[in-house]
């Protein structure tokens, strides 16, 4: 069997081969690369760590759809 990656994961080997592509776009044609996606969800895992939040634990997001949104899933 193939080893199973997290969403984390996926996004380090995204950003490593594509740092500077398009990782999101939305209707109105802004865009974020997968450097940009990855430096907000270093921040965003920083932010959640100082606050006593860690790895594996459950947390809700109410947050209206945006990039930011798809930063902290």
């Amino acid at each position: 069997m193939g080893q199973y990656l997290n969403i984390g994961q996926l996004i380090l080997n995204a950003a490593a081969g594509y740092d500077r592509k398009t990782a999101l776009e939305d209707v109105h044609g802004q865009k974020l690369s997968y450097e940009q996606l990855l430096s907000g969800v270093n921040t965003a895992s920083a932010l959640l760590e100082k606050e006593g939040i860690s790895g594996g634990a459950r947390v809700g997001i109410l947050a209206p759809k945006s990039f930011s949104y798809v930063v902290f899933i």
